[in-house]
């Protein structure tokens, strides 16, 4: 087992959205296929463990905009740990055993990195700290280097770690400063993007619950980070602090498992319950053309959360028929659809809640 810490954990506010980087993560390692678990403020941030390697991540954000420097990312902490030795700490106790792949270490912040010589690296998103080459003569007198400029950065770096770890020897091959391009002070608003667009990605469907499957993953990381007690063994490590392949295949599974169906049921409804020819190709129409632009609009998805769960808070208030709780629903919610829907749209999407909200009672 790593060391752990929990100071994370304790201060867990300060941290909740630097922790959803770990979101669009699972994300990115699920689409390889590989056998993973990433655990959420344990020894570091972020872990992941997969069957050959072990990537950690340390993750700070700052709302001055400026870009952070080489000496916040080493400079101790009271406990005498620096950000990028915390990490390196937990490589250098994996790669000691040579029994898998080198590890992969990394910081990750919402703004770039700038070097000893006042060059910041915006332009390069995953920065190898091993390549880091200066181009002039650092400010201040001791972190220059004698005969060999353009390596005073990366030397900086190679002696702070040897005195905080004890070691003489740094590799820094595989270690990244990550400039994030997630806002890592408000993630909502891009995670639910990116979480529509890997849903779409990885099942090629209409997703209907987008909104509720965000909100449970950012919950059960929420919850894994909150966990404050050590573990004992790898399984209860596992159990309390990280996420599974096989633990997020059947959260995928529960929550993308939809049918067409209550699209069948809405234009049974029309049928039904409305009247004349011509009101009744309309309200297809409608029905035809929002279930294709649903499909990626983030607006209606988020209209589609709302207008299920309004229909679950009044349930008890729809004694009339179809047509009655379509007309009530709509009433409700007809001025905030964006203002190109016609009105007949509005009503087909309506008429698709109330066929889905009935299929959802059916699972």
């Amino acid at each position: 087992m790593l060391p752990y810490d929990l100071s994370g954990s304790r201060s867990k506010n300060r941290f909740r959205n630097e922790l959803l980087w770990g979101l669009e993560k699972l994300y990115e390692i699920y689409n390889t296929e590989e056998d993973f678990c990433i655990i959420f403020d344990y020894a570091c941030d972020i872990e992941i463990h997969l069957a050959k390697r072990f990537e950690f991540y340390q993750i700070k954000t700052t709302n001055k905009g400026q870009a952070y420097t080489i000496g916040k990312i080493l400079n101790p902490d009271k406990q005498g740990n620096s950000i990028l030795g915390k990490v390196y700490m937990l490589k250098n106790i994996i790669d000691g055993k040579q029994e898998f792949e080198s590890t992969k270490i990394a910081i990750v912040v919402n703004v770039p990195l700038k070097t000893l010589d006042d060059t910041v690296h915006s332009s390069i998103k995953e920065l190898n700290l091993n390549s880091i080459r200066d181009t002039k003569e650092a400010k201040r007198k001791c972190d220059r280097v004698k005969g060999n400029l353009e390596i005073q950065s990366k030397s900086k770096i190679i002696e702070n770690l040897k005195a905080e770890i004890k070691t003489d020897k740094i590799d820094l091959t595989n270690a990244y400063y990550i400039n994030s391009s997630l806002d890592l002070i408000k993630p909502d608003d891009t995670l639910l993007g990116i979480t529509l667009k890997f849903i779409h990605s990885v099942t090629g469907k209409e997703y209907c619950k987008i909104l509720t499957f965000y909100r449970l993953l950012k919950d059960l990381i929420d919850n894994k980070a909150c966990y404050e007690l050590q573990c004992n063994s790898y399984d209860e490590l596992k159990k309390n602090k990280g996420i599974t392949k096989s633990e997020f295949d059947m959260i995928l599974h529960k929550y993308t498992s939809i049918t067409d169906n209550y699209i069948k049921e809405a234009k049974t409804i029309v049928e039904q319950s409305y009247s004349g020819f011509l009101e009744k190709i309309k309200l297809i129409k409608g029905i035809s053309f929002i279930t294709t632009v649903m499909k990626e609009n983030l607006v209606l998805i988020t209209l589609k959360e709302k207008i299920i769960e309004y229909i679950d808070n009044n349930i008890e208030e729809y004694t009339g028929n179809d047509r009655e709780t379509i007309d009530s629903i709509f009433e409700e919610f007809d001025e905030k659809f964006p203002l190109e829907y016609s009105e007949h749209e509005r009503i087909a999407f309506v008429i698709l809640m109330v066929a889905k909200y009935k299929e959802d009672q059916n699972e």
